[in-house]
């Protein structure tokens, strides 16, 4: 005959089960917390970092540099404009005027704060210079006028280069607490982990 046990082995068995039950549903919640409390860790490391960044481009992301054109598509001229609404001075800044004829470089010690945009005449003024010695020398960009000086051809206006997007600015600079930054042409401006070797 099989024994069945006593009542009170039953009552001991059911209870070891039931406790093995609680413990793995337990277990089971206690898994599912940690997931969201790391998941939460996540977020708030991410939020912390993008407030980090922020703080730190907060001083580059309100300077920059472009160039706008005067006059009509036909006899329009550019200019170089830069503005540093940060508040604070930024130094060692170069600007790179990329054009159709290549690029000139022009250096600034320190550009101070703004409250408006303000023309750089020095950048103007060598980024005309340039293209007119690029064009005068490369037949490629200009054309024999009638008195046989060279001249920039029509095709390569300066309309033409802004509107293809082949006239604009890129910018360097070092910030007030030491940071490099770079805004290219477009616009984007990304933090340089290595101080700019001279001349890059």
């Amino acid at each position: 005959m099989i024994s069945w046990g006593s009542v009170p082995d039953w009552l001991s068995g059911v209870g070891t089960v039931s406790a093995l039950a609680f413990a793995a549903v337990a277990a089971r919640s206690a898994l599912r917390a940690d997931r969201q409390q790391g998941l939460q860790l996540q977020r708030l490391q991410q939020t912390d970092m993008e407030r980090e960044s922020d703080r730190r481009r907060s001083q580059a992301a309100r300077v920059a540099a472009w160039i706008v054109l005067h006059g009509d598509a036909a006899q329009s001229s550019p200019a170089v404009w830069c503005v540093n609404g940060s508040g604070g001075p930024v130094c060692s800044v170069t600007m790179w005027c990329e054009s159709a004829a290549g690029t000139v470089a022009v250096d600034y010690a320190v550009k101070t704060p703004d409250t408006q945009p303000k023309k750089l005449n020095y950048a103007t003024s060598r980024l005309i210079s340039f293209v007119e010695e690029v064009a005068a020398n490369d037949s490629r960009l200009s054309i024999l006028a009638p008195d046989r000086q060279r001249m920039v051809r029509p095709d390569i206006s300066w309309w033409s280069m802004y509107s293809q997007g082949l006239l604009r600015v890129s910018t360097q600079f070092l910030d007030a607490d030491g940071r490099w930054w770079r805004r290219d042409g477009t616009g984007k401006l990304t933090e340089l982990q290595v101080p700019p070797s001279s001349g890059s």
